[in-house]
């Protein structure tokens, strides 16, 4: 069965990849807060669900992000599979629509009550949205690739049926960059 560190393993690849380095599964689960097992366990399960493709040895690394069926996916199936849990006024990273570049790459205006990833270090108070998984407030500020492609996806999580088609959009240009 899926679960949301797939995801997470699946875009800490991609972003790893086009910045031109090799991931281990050691850096890989310490780059995701995971232990080694863990990582091995979501790199297998991403590739089963069709995310990654290559053989699973050693030698041959981790294979590569198949972004055309991640992009399907993300768009079409997470907001059914893991719904949008609000919370409370918290401090914390800001996702979905309170991101700036996601309101300028899609022409939006920004929210009200900005929406956040709870997150010590973050820089904005907003209503909280708990994150696919709990370490990606921490990757996302590593790798901007994670924040965008998750950004996105927390979009679609919204469920409304205009910021979707926008968060499509940009998610399948992104995955395809």
């Amino acid at each position: 069965m899926l679960k949301p560190q797939d995801l997470l393993v699946t875009v800490t690849i991609l972003a790893l990849q086009r910045q031109g380095g090799t991931v281990s599964y050691a850096g890989l689960a310490q780059r995701c807060g995971l232990s080694p097992s863990e990582a091995h366990s979501a790199v297998r399960r991403a590739r089963l669900a069709g995310f990654l493709t290559g053989p699973a040895s050693k030698a041959a690394g981790m294979g590569s992000v198949i972004r055309a069926n991640l992009a399907e996916f993300l768009s079409h199936g997470a907001a059914y599979v893991w719904p949008l849990e609000r919370g409370g006024i918290t401090r914390g990273m800001p996702t979905a629509h309170s991101v700036e570049w996601v309101q300028i790459r899609l022409n939006l205006i920004a929210p009200a009550s900005p929406l956040v990833w709870p997150h010590a270090k973050g820089n904005v108070r907003g209503e909280s949205i708990a994150p696919l998984h709990r370490a990606i407030p921490a990757v996302a500020a590593a790798l901007p690739l994670v924040h965008e492609v998750f950004a996105l996806t927390d979009l679609l999580r919204l469920r409304d049926n205009r910021l979707a088609g926008l968060a499509v959009s940009a998610l399948t240009m992104l995955l395809r960059e």
